[in-house]
Parts: C-alpha cells; structure tokens; sequence
C-alpha cells in the first residue's frame, strides 16, 4: 500500500490496512502475482474514489467458509501444505452500476454510465488481476454497494505453507501488502 498512499494523499483519501493477528509471517507464493493483484485492485480504488476512505483487509480464510465459493472454476479444499490468503479492498467510490457489473474482468471494459465516467484507463487492470488470481489458484469478485456508494474487490488465492522461516519466501503476505 505505500505506493498507493502518496496519491490518496493528495486526493485527501485515507487509507487503512488491518492484517488479521492469524496470518503468518511467510508463506510460498507468487510474491509479483500478489503485488500486481493488489496494487491494481488498490490502484483502481484510489482511482474511482473522489473522498472518502479505503481499507484493505488481509485475513487466513477459514476451512468452514471454504463451502461458500464452490463456483464453477473455484474449488479450494483444506490442507496442511497450503492456506487461503482473502484480501478486501473496501472503497466509498462511486460504485459500480448494475448493467456493467458482469463486465468489470473483461479486457477492455469501460463503464457505460454511474459516476466512473471520464475516468481514463485501459481497461486491462481487472481482467489482469482475474488472471493472476486463477494462476494463484484462486477466485476473485466485486461486491457493489450501489452506483455513488462504494464496492469491495475480494481475492481469494491459495498460498503454501512455510516450514522454514528463513527461506526466501518469508514474509511474502507482509512484503506485497
């Protein structure tokens, strides 16, 4: 987040991060993947937000909530080699409007009406961030509080167990946030 910090700044947007005290201090994974993922899903929250706040949230996704994303190409298992990483990106931005809602992961997807208009960009950042969460063995999604009211960025990724804590791979989790 501290480079997305210097730009709520000057937008007067505050940010806030909350670890859950359960996340461990080093686990295997995509350490770019991660970062591209959140400072996209961030980047964009800055983005569409004029005042207001922005809070991300990094939590260990319980086993028993694991049931609930049996999606079509999303099916997490528990183990003890791996844990579920779930990352929140909370806005009060302008919101996504219904009609565009199913669009927001596809490659060059602009808003066609709510308050994001004149807002420039490619187009690519979700639909980026779809592809590394899938590679990460994971799933991602939007939950929208209403055009003008804000929406939340939810990742879930599937990350390894650290048997080591001096290995490279530690502090993977708090490096990328």
């Amino acid at each position: 987040m501290g480079f997305i910090k210097p730009i709520a700044s000057i937008k007067r947007i505050s940010v806030s991060v909350m670890l859950a005290p359960d996340l461990p201090l080093c686990a295997i994974g995509d350490e770019k993947r991660l970062m591209q993922t959140i400072l996209n899903i961030s980047g964009n929250a800055v983005k569409f937000t004029k005042e207001g706040h922005i809070t991300l949230v990094a939590s260990i996704m319980k086993a028993d909530s694991l049931r609930e994303f049996r999606t079509p190409e999303f099916h997490p298992t528990a183990s003890d080699e791996h844990f579920y990483l779930k990352v929140q990106v909370k806005d009060t931005g302008c919101g996504v409007s219904p009609q565009d809602l199913p669009h927001v992961f596809t490659k060059f997807a602009h808003p066609q009406s709510g308050g994001n208009r004149g807002v420039n960009g490619s187009g690519l950042g979700l639909a980026i961030c779809k592809r590394f969460v899938s590679l990460m063995g994971g799933h991602i999604w939007i939950d929208n509080e209403g055009t003008g009211r804000g929406c939340t960025a939810t990742f879930v990724i599937k990350l390894g167990v650290c048997d080591n804590t001096n290995t490279y791979q530690q502090q993977l989790i708090m490096k990328c946030i």
